[in-house]
């Protein structure tokens, strides 16, 4: 098998996502606060979701691959957090 395999739903018991498999988590921290999205595939076709925070370090925790972007402005507080 080459790459990461996607996290299936079984695998990620009592985070709810609405998708079947999750293949990575966004976290982008900025001065007015985070954002966090899945990408993933729901139904059948590929599809990116918002998430809270919570979810979206749930997941971390599980081992999904995830990414942290922040802005030169993002307080470091925010960047401490969770």
């Amino acid at each position: 098998m080459i790459g990461v395999p996607k996290a299936a739903a079984s695998e990620l018991a009592g985070v709810e996502t609405g998708m079947r498999r999750v293949s990575w988590v966004r976290i982008v921290v900025t001065d007015s606060g985070t954002r966090c999205q899945v990408l993933g595939v729901g139904h059948r076709l590929p599809s990116a979701r918002r998430v809270s925070l919570e979810t979206a370090l749930a997941l971390a925790a599980k081992g999904v691959p995830t990414v942290v972007r922040s802005t030169d402005k993002a307080p470091d507080e925010l960047l401490t957090a969770g």
